[in-house]
This record gives C-alpha cells, sequence and structure tokens, in this order.
C-alpha cells in the first residue's frame, strides 16, 4: 500500500478528522476514471460503472463495494470516488437522490451474476456510495473506485 497519499481538506466546524484508507492492488487496477459528454446524464453514469464492474469486478476480491465520484473536473472525480468509500455502508448518504442511485448500482450489479470471489451468485457488491461536485457544465467527469470485500479505513477525530 505504499506509497502514501496525503490529502487536506479544510472543513468546517471547530474537528479535525484523521482518513486512512488502504486499498490493495488488485482493486486499484480496477478503478476507471472517463470524461463523458454531459449530455450523457445519470444513465451514461450508471452504464459507465456497470461497464467498469462487468469488466473488473471479477479481478477486485468481490464482493465490492464502490466508490463513485461525479464533477468537479477530471483530477478531482477520483478523489471523489476513493473518498466515498469511507462513507459508512450502514448509513444512506444525506442527499437523498444520490442515496437513491447508489442502492440502484448495487442491485444492478448483483445481478451481474459475478458473486463472491468471482464464483457466481447474487452478492457482488455491498453497496455504492456516490460524492458528487460542480462541474462545468460543458464536461460530466465520473470515476469509479472498487474496493475488495476486505474495505480497509478509518477515520478518528484528533
Amino acid at each position: 500500500n505504499d506509497p502514501p497519499t496525503l490529502n487536506i481538506e479544510l472543513l468546517p466546524g471547530e474537528k479535525s478528522f484523521l482518513a486512512v484508507l488502504a486499498k490493495g492492488g488488485g482493486s486499484e487496477m480496477s478503478s476507471r476514471a472517463t470524461m463523458l459528454p454531459p449530455g450523457s446524464g445519470w444513465v451514461g453514469v450508471r452504464e459507465f460503472v456497470l461497464d467498469v464492474v462487468d469488466e473488473l469486478g471479477p479481478y477486485s476480491c468481490p464482493p465490492l463495494v464502490i466508490g463513485v465520484g461525479i464533477g468537479g473536473g477530471f483530477d478531482r472525480a477520483p478523489f471523489l470516488a476513493k473518498k466515498a468509500l469511507l462513507l459508512p455502508l450502514d448509513e444512506p448518504n444525506p442527499d437523498e437522490e444520490l442515496s437513491k442511485r447508489g442502492r440502484e448500482i448495487t442491485e444492478e450489479v448483483n445481478t451481474l451474476g459475478i458473486g463472491p470471489a468471482a464464483l457466481g451468485g447474487t452478492i457482488t457488491c455491498l453497496g455504492t456510495k456516490i460524492i458528487e461536485a460542480p462541474c462545468h457544465m460543458a464536461t460530466l467527469p465520473i470515476a469509479v473506485c472498487l474496493s475488495c470485500h476486505s474495505l480497509r479505513r478509518k477515520i478518528v477525530e484528533i
């Protein structure tokens, strides 16, 4: 998991947090980013995510956790996708539309038949988290960050 990457983000409030996300090579190699035409909308985003999982999910030690980053710019979308992997799976996204879309992707991925350890089955994805940011109206950056079932993450208040 070397070399480490350090990102500092200023957040409102008086508290500080340290988040660690350790990703394995298989799932890191299966992450993808692209720039979709802005008219692609949600349909294009969903299709891109499903295509990435269909092609590369079996190599990422499923069942998977999927982080999706939408917007921000070509360099920001992958950061958002990784940051999405830090969101708790047992809590809905505060944005109801993104929560609904995350559940939609999870349900569709689970119909791909990849299954645990890519041996087939109906549990290919444990959850999908989505973070979006504003972007230029002529672009639609999207990134998909896959994580294996052993999602190694920790957030502590410092």
